[in-house]
């Protein structure tokens, strides 16, 4: 299983650098809700109809997985203060973010 985040999914569907390599693990992705929403939000900003577009991307072979409580404050732990130059996403297994807080702290 491959993990996707929004920025992945969004350059698969609006086809910017990288969707090719999107394309190839798709069958085999998930994707947090969090994402979802996000990509979500992407199009809505963008006076698209969102709930169109939900309906078409619940079709997609994309596993959506819920994200608690627990995976939060996992993720917060995960942050580190830095300066970012532009967007940078990564294909990882899902293995890497699924789990307690406990199991990866």
């Amino acid at each position: 299983m491959i993990a996707l985040d929004a920025s992945a999914l969004l350059a698969f569907l609006l086809r910017e650098r990288g969707h090719q390599r999107v394309r190839e693990v798709l069958g085999e992705a998930c994707m947090s809700t969090v994402n979802f929403s996000e990509v979500l939000g992407r199009f809505a900003r963008a006076g698209q109809p969102v709930g169109l577009i939900a309906e078409k991307l619940l079709a997609a072979p994309i596993e959506l997985v819920e994200f608690s409580t627990e995976q939060a404050v996992m993720a917060a732990a995960r942050c580190r203060r830095r300066r970012r130059k532009g967007f940078r996403w990564e294909i990882v297994p899902a293995s890497r973010w699924r789990g307690s807080v406990e199991s990866r702290l």
